[in-house]
């Protein structure tokens, strides 16, 4: 009787070893909580505010030329964004006349981190010898919300993405409509659309002109350099 008592005894502290049967009514172990981890802090760079979708662009009710588009988005972008220049300029489907083509046209612009300090933004409204505004350096580290404004079917779009630093465009000195003259010079047809860029890595030496027509056997492909004399406004 006392070994009997004994050995269930043993059983019951062993939790059925060999010899010894396990009690099936034993309660499930407790599952162990995780830890969770600690939340990462932001970067700095990520918690810049960037605009709405639209931000206010400025809207046209006209056809405008390239010029003009580039040089309001610029205006735009100053203000908000001191420490960014523009960096690239792509048109695609451009007229002789320096606009874009209402049905398949459209203008994208960078705007980055220079490699040098940003050079001030000719306001056309200011009067010739008034003061100029000169953009207030920053220290703020950048590593996104670059904004790349968007022209197409006659309205603008914002968009916005990660920053690099690249030689900014201190020019154009050429109008987009002087280089499609001077394109014409070397053989392009007058009657088309071209596609043409300025921006990295030769951001100041000259624009990138191309006509491109398979089933018309049209391959054109020019380099033009971006060196119009300065020209003081009246």
């Amino acid at each position: 009787m006392k070994r009997g008592l004994a050995l269930l005894v043993a059983c019951l502290c062993c939790g059925g070893t060999a010899g010894c049967k396990k009690n099936s009514a034993e309660a499930p172990p407790v599952p162990v909580e995780r830890v969770p981890e600690p939340a990462r802090p932001i970067d700095a760079a990520v918690v810049i505010d960037a605009p709405p979708p639209d931000a206010g662009m400025p809207a046209h009710t006209g056809e405008v030329t390239v010029d003009e588009l580039v040089r309001e988005a610029r205006l735009w972008v100053a203000p908000a964004f001191p420490d960014l220049a523009l960096v690239t300029i792509g048109a695609h489907y451009l007229r002789p006349d320096g606009k874009l083509d209402p049905r398949y046209g459209s203008l994208a612009l960078e705007f980055h981190t220079p490699l040098h300090p940003v050079s001030p933004i000719d306001d056309p409204d200011r009067p010739t010898g008034a003061p100029i505004a000169v953009p207030e350096p920053t220290d703020k580290p950048r590593e996104r919300g670059c904004p790349r404004p968007v022209w197409s079917k006659g309205a603008w779009a914002y968009q916005d993405g990660f920053c690099s630093k690249r030689l900014a465009i201190t020019g154009p000195r050429c109008t987009v409509a002087k280089i499609w003259e001077r394109a014409i010079a070397k053989g392009a047809p007058a009657n088309a659309l071209a596609i043409i860029r300025l921006g990295y890595p030769n951001a100041n030496a000259g624009w990138r002109f191309s006509i491109k027509d398979p089933l018309r056997k049209v391959d054109l492909d020019l380099w033009i350099p971006d060196d119009c004399p300065l020209q003081v406004e009246q």
